[in-house]
């Protein structure tokens, strides 16, 4: 799962950090209606943050990979038996050189069962 990047500069620096995860979890389905279904996932992420900074001759990278929890929600809409239609969120969070943050995915999707 990517969930993206920042970037910011002045003052002639720069700082790029980086979010992205490997989950393993379970989710639950209820429905709402015969076509409408809500996703609860639970599980942990290995996620990996990644940063650099410049500034003039000054280069500083860190990579740091750590398990934490992580959840999400879901909506779906099943146009047939075959194609449905998904948004969802994920939640979890990133560390980086003792600092940390929340950080979230949205995800737009189609799924095909066959």
């Amino acid at each position: 799962m990517d969930f993206g990047k920042t970037k910011a500069s002045g003052f002639g620096g720069s700082v790029e950090v980086g979010v992205s995860a490997v989950t393993v979890g379970g989710a639950v389905k209820g429905n709402f209606t015969p076509d409408f279904a809500g996703h609860l996932r639970l599980g942990i992420a290995s996620v990996k943050t990644e940063g650099k900074a410049t500034s003039g001759f000054y280069n500083y990278s860190a990579s740091e990979t750590k398990a934490q929890p992580y959840f999400g929600l879901g909506l779906s809409y099943a146009f047939s038996n075959t194609l449905a239609m998904e948004v969802g969120a994920d939640f979890t969070k990133a560390e980086l050189e003792g600092g940390s943050n929340n950080v979230r995915a949205y995800t737009v999707g189609l799924r095909v069962s066959f």
